[in-house]
């Protein structure tokens, strides 16, 4: 009996449908997501990653789905909405 190998997606072609479709998923779900309550800013080697430690242990304080968002890096000034997306 002959196999039938199979053609794979190359990862590329993956990435991109992954990223496309967490775009789609975060700007339709933006609505319903809360704003944080505040931003931890810092410089590099200031200690903000000791302060997140210290934080995300606390029983009150929900940890945000990534560390460092990168918002403010673009040296623009944009608006309330492009965040919550």
């Amino acid at each position: 009996m002959a196999t039938v190998k199979k053609k794979s997606i190359p990862k590329r072609i993956k990435l991109a449908v992954r990223a496309s479709f967490f775009k789609h998923y975060r700007q339709a779900t933006a609505s319903r997501r809360y704003l944080p309550e505040f931003l931890i800013i810092g410089a590099m080697k200031a200690g903000t990653r000791s302060l997140h430690g210290y934080m995300i242990t606390h029983p009150e304080l929900v940890k945000g789905i990534r560390k460092e968002i990168h918002y403010f890096d673009g040296g623009t000034n944009p608006a309330i909405d492009t965040y919550s997306e």
